[in-house]
């Protein structure tokens, strides 16, 4: 992959071709997520928190191995049903410059781009710059980033109560069973016993939908061990047949 500052002057004759591949993404086991997420992803992926930076972030499974993502088929389709956010921005990325400011940067190796095909990059005046491809991108990147603290702070009200612990997960890979560690997961006895005021405390907050959303996502756990499986005797299955 390489990333090359996305401006006018450089890029301002090319196009963008559709996306039709999430190859990009196939070794993406875990994805960061924002609380306005929660909802979509508790029915199509598990949700569990990882500890970083002295607190915990949000984040959908996606695969079990650590490099394998189970949504993504062997022709770059995805077989999900909702793209997280942080996939919908591609091939275009923010990073930070000499100076420290945050640029817009898009993968030049991604196949995309095109001098003749696709949609061009930019618009000709502001309104159909705001529905430009990277319009659109930068759309998508700057509400992820607006709504990453206040999800932060969100978890980490929830992560106050003490219902936010370790949780290991048993899942089978080839002939042996292998643990996933690293994961936390809310404690729903720990959280029934939450005296009353914490509740209510926990409700004003917000924090209620996405303690439940996360319970719910859970139920994915087993449909995600399901395509594991099916992968690994897909796998097996051709290698009999080499």
């Amino acid at each position: 992959m390489t990333l090359i500052p996305v401006t006018r002057e450089t890029l301002g004759h090319k196009r963008l071709k559709p996306q039709t591949s999430f190859a990009f993404a196939a070794k993406a086991s875990l994805c960061g997520i924002v609380a306005s997420e929660f909802a979509a992803i508790a029915t199509n992926y598990p949700i569990f928190f990882i500890q970083q930076e002295g607190g915990f972030t949000p984040a959908a499974m996606l695969g079990l191995s650590g490099d394998d993502n189970l949504f993504v088929e062997a022709d770059g389709g995805w077989s999900g049903g909702y793209v997280p956010g942080v996939f919908r921005s591609y091939p275009f990325f923010v990073q930070k410059d000499e100076a420290g400011a945050p640029i817009l940067v898009v993968d030049d190796q991604c196949d995309l781009l095109s001098d003749s095909e696709g949609e061009p990059l930019f618009g000709t005046d502001e309104a159909s710059d705001l529905a430009s491809p990277v319009g659109r991108a930068l759309h998508i990147i700057t509400q992820m980033d607006l709504e990453t603290v206040p999800t932060r702070a969100l978890i980490a009200k929830i992560a106050e109560t003490g219902i936010i612990q370790p949780i290991n997960l048993a899942v089978d890979r080839s002939e042996a069973e292998k643990v996933v560690t690293g994961l936390h997961a809310i404690n729903e006895a720990s959280l029934n016993a939450l005296p009353d005021e914490t509740l209510v405390d926990l409700r004003r907050a917000g924090a209620l939908l996405p303690i439940y959303a996360h319970l719910v996502s859970m139920g994915q756990v087993q449909q995600l061990k399901g395509r594991g499986r099916f992968r690994l005797a897909l796998a097996a299955a051709r290698n009999a047949q080499a």
